[in-house]
C-alpha cells in the first residue's frame, strides 16, 4: 500500500526534477554537485546512461533516497519499470536526449527496460539497500 501511495509523489518529483536547471548542490537533481552518500543517507547521486541498446551501468547499487539520473545519449529509448516493482507501471517515456531523476523511496530489487527493444534486449537494474 505505501508504494502505491508513493508513487503519484515520485511521478510529480520525476517531471519537477526532469529540467535539471539550476539545483542547488545537495539537492536531488543536483548533477555531479551532489554530497555522494549511499546507504541510504538519502544524499547519493547516481547516473545511468542511456545508450545505443544497452544502459550504463546495467546493475547500480543505491541507498533509499538517493537519486537516479537516468541521461538520454542515444535513442529512442525508454526507461520503464514494469508492474510488481517499487514503480509499477511507470515509464519514463521514450526519448533521445535529456534527462530525468528519481528518488528512490524503498529497498528492493527493480528492474527496468526498453519499450521499444524489450527486456531481452535492453534492461537494468536497481538494487537498493
Amino acid at each position: 500500500m505505501r508504494v502505491i501511495r508513493a508513487l503519484p509523489a515520485l511521478l510529480l518529483l520525476a517531471a519537477a526534477l526532469s529540467c535539471q536547471a539550476d539545483v542547488p548542490a545537495g539537492l536531488p537533481g543536483c548533477g555531479n554537485g551532489c554530497p555522494s552518500g549511499g546507504g541510504g543517507s538519502g544524499l547519493g547521486a547516481h547516473e545511468v546512461h542511456v545508450r545505443n541498446n544497452y544502459y550504463s551501468p546495467s546493475t547500480l547499487n543505491v541507498g533509499v533516497g538517493d537519486s537516479v539520473t537516468f541521461t538520454w545519449d542515444t535513442g529512442p529509448h525508454s526507461v520503464t519499470f514494469p508492474s510488481g516493482g517499487a514503480y509499477p507501471n511507470v515509464d519514463l517515456g521514450v526519448q533521445s536526449t535529456g534527462s530525468i531523476t528519481i528518488i528512490v523511496p524503498q529497498s528492493g530489487t527493480y528492474s527496468y527496460y526498453c519499450t521499444i527493444h524489450g527486456a531481452n534486449a535492453m534492461s537494468g537494474t536497481l538494487i537498493v539497500q
